[in-house]
């Protein structure tokens, strides 16, 4: 594997991975008031799920999210023509093999354009797709948590930025909230919409820095090695 990376540049060397994000629901800590707690033992968590596919590469350089949800076309969408991100969906919000070949072959378009050629390094693919640009390197089974860049902080700092903007969210509504009129955490969670999930998770990707992600990929072994600050 280093043979064959050590001819390519660092921006040509990419790592895809995808995650998880309930965008509804909150952090294991409780957002119950003091009064309260006594009463209210806990509240069942969402389950409002949306899949995201993290790209970037060794330079630091980070791609357009693909988000999948459930919904072809949810209410919050309506007027909306542009996002932030890739918007695709699927009867579960899981990445399908559809969802995952046509991203693909897209990119594969858009690179032909630019004259690109690029590394990609993924855990697996079920999906057979013919690529002109890219040119695909499976990581070994079982050594994908030890190895994968964006399994060494990446994903960890884009859903930390997004459960902050949440959880700001949260707190800004009950302190603007009337005197007994306040709203639980969980209730107010629960009034994030699909859109309002995608912008938060642009704008959290924007915050993740370049140097995290050269440090991350310094943190996986890959060459060459960057210093990782604290």
């Amino acid at each position: 594997m280093q043979k064959r990376l050590k001819n390519t540049g660092l921006d040509n060397i990419y790592n895809a991975d995808e995650t998880g994000f309930y965008f509804c629901a909150l952090s294991d800590s409780t957002y119950i008031d003091k009064s309260k707690k006594r009463f209210e033992r806990g509240v069942k968590v969402a389950k409002d799920r949306l899949t995201v596919v993290v790209c970037n590469n060794m330079a630091g350089s980070k791609s357009r999210l693909l988000v999948s949800g459930k919904a072809k076309q949810p209410w919050c969408f309506k007027n909306v023509k542009t996002f932030p991100t890739e918007y695709r969906f699927s009867r579960n919000a899981w990445m399908t093999s559809q969802i995952w070949t046509n991203w693909l072959q897209n990119w594969d378009l858009h690179l032909c354009k630019e004259n690109k050629k690029i590394l990609l390094l993924v855990d697996n693919c079920s999906a057979h797709v013919l690529l002109k640009q890219i040119q695909m390197m499976f990581l070994p089974l079982n050594m994908t948590s030890l190895i994968q860049p964006c399994d060494m902080g990446i994903i960890r700092a884009l859903k930390a930025y997004a459960r902050h903007e949440i959880r700001c969210r949260i707190i800004e509504k009950i302190d603007d909230s009337m005197e007994g009129d306040t709203k639980m955490a969980n209730e107010i969670a629960k009034e994030i919409s699909v859109s309002d999930a995608i912008h938060i998770l642009a704008t959290s990707w924007v915050k993740v820095a370049a140097k995290c992600i050269q440090n991350c990929w310094g943190k996986a072994k890959f060459k060459p090695k960057f210093t990782t600050d604290q």
